[in-house]
């Protein structure tokens, strides 16, 4: 079974060898406060995917068909076990773990004097949207046409 790796700053590798699992999640050990590039992932040829984030979040989806699947703080011996699943092939396995649905989205608290919470997709695949500009572009919105809001687009 062919499968790639992706590490925390986007290099991807193909094929690795599995005894490189464990430097490949170390690497979310380095820069913790490095949020922006805070995921690492393995990927099938049929496009599953196992990313793992800072929290030790993992996500489990099929990049082309969709239905994201997650678990929260997964144990460093659980994360390395499905990933050796994914990169053999057994998408059966896997997928009769624990999964809860959808990715997790999270909320961390906001900078010291701020006084407004963001909460951002910490899934590489999702728009990383901060709610503080799209609630100020609603208010800016509602303020020029009181009975009619657009929702900005935010491309990446």
């Amino acid at each position: 079974m062919s499968y790639h790796v992706t590490h925390r700053y986007g290099a991807m590798s193909s094929n690795p060898g599995i005894h490189t699992f464990p430097e490949l999640l170390a690497e979310l050990k380095t820069r913790p406060e490095d949020e922006e590039h805070g995921d690492v992932s393995v990927t099938d040829e049929a496009d599953w995917c196992i990313s793992v984030n800072l929290s030790r979040t993992v996500t489990f989806e099929n990049l082309e068909s969709g239905e994201p699947r997650h678990m929260k703080g997964v144990p460093e011996t659980k994360i390395l076990e499905l990933w050796r699943l994914l990169a053999v092939g057994d998408v059966a396995a896997i997928e009769q773990e624990p999964w809860l649905p959808g990715y997790l989205v999270t909320s961390r608290l906001p900078p010291k004097g701020s006084n407004r919470p963001e909460a951002v997709s910490r899934h590489p695949n999702c728009p990383q949207v901060k709610l503080p500009p799209l609630i100020s572009a609603l208010s800016r919105s509602l303020k020029n046409q009181p009975n009619t809001v657009e929702i900005p687009s935010f491309e990446q």
